[in-house]
């Protein structure tokens, strides 16, 4: 194995791409530093044991950028993301709110309560357990700003109320682990919207006993597998969450399930990471937040947050 076959499979990425609706455009550059930083370890270790003579000299970004592949992408992801325009926001709060009201109205109707003409989830098929947690997906995420990634990973004791003695208040904090987080770094993650995620927690704890049959106590997965509640691994949530959010678009009466920027080229699908940037965006739109306290609540460097969100790190914000 030597440096010409680490090019031969940048290549073969390069030209066997197809486009996804998760990446319309390409391939990211650090999906493919990834790919070769896995094999590093694979060689590493034949190399320790003997099996290859010599370690290969890896692919660098700018030697792959100088090379015109076609299709990789080098620009950061965040801007070549979509995210929502302010029509978008609205129709999405909109739906926050309604589906809420046939969520509470929905635990009613369990509990015995007459709930007269009040709307319920549509339990078909079993969505009923589906669509709370796309919701819950899209309320934590947006409120957060917590990776997909991560989000895949929570437990049930991940969301925990914290109160702060300066202000007498609860607050929603998120308990990041190094396993959980992308970064390899524990962080606790403070929601922007005071105790209301760890309020609608308690009833995601209901919703939990009440499809799999058991109370979940705090080391359960919070999205677990349905075939496998208990198992070693939780269920991924890409796909049913690309498939919620285009079945959005009709309840909506709007497409939010894409980009609407007329000066894109194509429509960009919106993502879970659409939604942590939208998050990362405000937070810097507010004068007092500075850059350094949304990068370490959203587990990134300042150096990521100037390049991606074009801001300047000034006096200010040093200080």
């Amino acid at each position: 194995i030597n440096n010409d076959d680490l090019w031969a499979y940048v290549r073969w990425r390069n030209d066997n791409w197809t486009p996804k609706p998760q990446n319309p455009d390409g391939i990211a550059v650090t999906t493919i530093l990834n790919e070769l930083a896995l094999m590093r370890t694979l060689l590493n270790r034949a190399f320790k044991k003997r099996q290859i003579l010599a370690l290969p000299v890896f692919p660098t970004k700018g030697e792959m950028e100088r090379r015109n592949l076609k299709n990789i992408l080098f620009t950061e992801g965040q801007h070549i993301r979509g995210w929502w325009d302010d029509d978008q926001q609205e129709a999405i709060t909109k739906w926050q709110r309604q589906f809420r009201l046939k969520w509470l109205a929905s635990m009613d109707h369990d509990k015995g309560i007459d709930i007269g003409n009040r709307q319920r989830i549509d339990e078909t098929g079993g969505s009923r357990w589906s669509k709370i947690c796309f919701y819950m997906w899209i309320k934590l995420v947006k409120s957060s700003g917590v990776r997909s990634t991560e989000l895949r990973q929570f437990s049930i004791g991940t969301v925990q109320p914290f109160f702060d003695g300066n202000t007498g208040r609860t607050y929603t904090q998120l308990l990041i682990t190094r396993k959980m987080s992308k970064t390899n770094r524990t962080r606790e993650v403070i929601c922007n919207d005071v105790d209301t995620i760890y309020n609608y927690w308690q009833d995601f704890k209901y919703e939990w006993e009440r499809k799999f049959g058991v109370p979940p106590d705090d080391d359960a997965w919070a999205f677990p597998m349905v075939s496998d509640p208990h198992g070693p691994k939780p269920m991924g949530i890409t796909q049913s969450f690309f498939r919620h959010i285009r079945r959005l678009d009709n309840e909506c009466g709007l497409v939010v399930s894409e980009t609407r920027n007329k000066f894109d080229q194509r429509r960009r699908t919106i993502s879970l990471y659409s939604i942590r940037k939208l998050y990362i965006s405000k937070c810097l739109e507010n004068p007092k937040l500075t850059p350094f306290i949304v990068a370490e609540n959203a587990g990134t460097s300042l150096s990521q947050i100037k390049s991606a969100y074009m801001i300047d790190i000034n006096k200010k914000h040093r200080d």
